[in-house]
């Protein structure tokens, strides 16, 4: 049905274009300048048309595409305008012949064909609507007063010999500039609606024709003349299809389809905020949980050392203080993670890049958890050498690197390795932690990074853990403009590998 409609719409606008061209065609034959002044007249409505809308439309238009082709059309009108008066016959401007309407012609024709080819510009830039009013009043102006005062201009038309080489060379240029005007109208397509495009496009292509035509004609009576204005007039009916009808029956369907656009992505933004909200409290309900266990295990000890106290030998005294200190330990850490990672999604953190020596940065962090390492009999070896610079947060990263080897050595076995290493690749550095201890299966890696999801094990020998520290080392390398990656296989080990950029990017 759609279809048929559309052929029905097409066939309707080709009877009614064969009407006109007929009645034009009869009132050209009765009197040329009655034509002439139809099509003109009706050229400047349009123009003037435009004009008015885009004024009045100027502080609700999304881009000044509109804008500036509504300033240019202004002055098109008052050109075209000034054409048809002094078109030969009319009898208004004396002491000028023939040339003066095409002189008139051919600068209205400049302004508009330049004017359609930088106006796709102004779809993505603003326009300064005072400034471009000047500058065409200034040029436009300019122009008369070479034409009536200075009598500078160029000649365009010679009576009895016909256009002047320097009338058609400007033709020619016109129509060159119309053809790079579809050229960048085709790269900016995207930007503009298909119906809009596609009445531009038309419209360009026969501006185009239409100014072939006036490179060959002699008499401004003649036929090549009137099939010019002709097409003149059909061109500025494809300009007034495109801008005023669209203008004045879709303002409010354009103005809805992007009120619905926007409160669609109010809605989407609703959507992941409360996904955000409800993953915070499936992540503050398990810090509460693991907040609750060790102050538990505080309280009950405490309890216990209290009430039994008198009863109670050196030996087990050692072993509730040992349960006391292993849960303070757990306590502080949990605390100390989680106040830093909150300080981290707040943006309290100040980040402050430089180029830094990395291995530099890891020796510090290796003589303080040495002791740690020594203790489970674990061995670490550093397989860079000195002068490994990356760009990147000193504080951060320092954090990170003590992470990664605290994790490191909390799941190795006693007598395993913890290697670092450093391998360059393009423009970044990979840092590398391996261990050979527990390992992480492939559906526990992906919980490793998730807030919302639960997953701390115990080390080797029973080293507590909190969940937070590889949270806040995917923050820190994030920051750094580096990713953090993981592979590990269940038993075997793990590798945690994090990037630096070499330089500031």
């Amino acid at each position: 049905m759609e279809i048929i409609e559309a052929r029905l719409f097409t066939l309707r606008h080709y009877v009614v274009s064969v009407i006109v061209f007929i009645i034009l065609l009869l009132t050209s034959m009765y009197s040329y300048l009655l034509f002439h002044s139809i099509v003109e007249i009706f050229s400047v409505v349009i123009a003037s048309g435009i004009f008015m809308i885009a004024w009045n439309a100027r502080n609700f238009l999304e881009n000044d595409y509109l804008r500036l082709l509504g300033i240019a059309f202004l002055f098109i009108a008052i050109t075209d305008t000034l054409h048809t008066l002094a078109y030969s016959g009319m009898g208004v401007f004396h002491g000028f012949d023939a040339d003066l309407p095409t002189q008139l012609w051919i600068t209205a024709r400049i302004i508009q064909s330049l004017s359609i080819l930088i106006a796709p510009i102004f779809i993505v830039r603003k326009l300064n609507i005072r400034t471009a009013i000047l500058v065409y009043t200034a040029i436009v102006f300019l122009v008369y007063a070479i034409i009536f005062y200075f009598d500078l201009f160029p000649h365009c038309y010679v009576e009895g010999s016909g256009l002047t080489t320097f009338k058609i060379m400007v033709e020619i240029f016109i129509s060159f500039v119309y053809i790079i005007s579809i050229y960048v109208l085709y790269k900016k397509k995207d930007l503009l609606s298909s119906k809009v495009y596609e009445l531009l496009i038309a419209a360009i292509l026969i501006s185009v024709v239409s100014e072939l035509f006036f490179t060959i004609y002699i008499d401004v009576y003649g036929v090549a003349n009137f099939l010019g204005h002709f097409l003149k007039l059909a061109a500025f009916f494809l300009i007034y299809k495109t801008i005023i009808e669209t203008g004045c029956k879709e303002p409010y369907q354009l103005l809805f389809r992007n009120l619905k656009e926007r409160n669609e992505k109010i809605n989407q933004q609703k959507e992941l905020l409360a996904e955000a909200n409800r993953t915070k409290t499936k992540f503050f309900s398990i810090i509460a949980h693991d907040l609750k266990n060790p102050f538990n295990a505080l309280l009950s000890s405490a309890n216990y050392l209290i009430e039994e106290y008198d009863e109670m030998g050196k030996t087990e005294i050692k072993e509730l203080a040992e349960n006391i200190r292993f849960s303070a330990n757990k306590l502080h850490n949990l605390l100390e993670n989680l106040l830093q990672w909150s300080r981290a999604q707040s943006g309290s953190i100040e980040y402050k890049p430089e180029k830094n020596d990395l291995y530099y940065t890891a020796m510090n962090e290796i003589s303080l958890i040495t002791p740690s390492a020594v203790s489970k009999g674990v061995q670490l070896v550093i397989d860079f050498e000195q002068e490994t610079y990356a760009y990147y947060d000193e504080n951060m990263i320092t954090t990170v690197i003590r992470n990664l080897l605290s994790n490191a050595i909390k799941f190795s076995r006693p007598g395993g390795v913890v290697r670092l290493d450093v391998k360059s690749k393009d423009d970044e550095i990979e840092f590398l932690v391996i261990d050979e201890g527990l390992g992480i299966s492939k559906s526990n890696i992906k919980k490793l990074f998730r807030i919302d999801v639960k997953y701390s094990i115990t080390g080797t020998k029973g080293e507590p853990g909190t969940g937070l520290g590889l949270l806040i080392c995917k923050e820190f390398v994030e920051r750094n403009k580096g990713k953090l990656i993981v592979e590990s296989e269940e038993g075997k080990g793990s590798e945690f590998i994090f990037t630096l950029p070499l330089s500031q990017k």
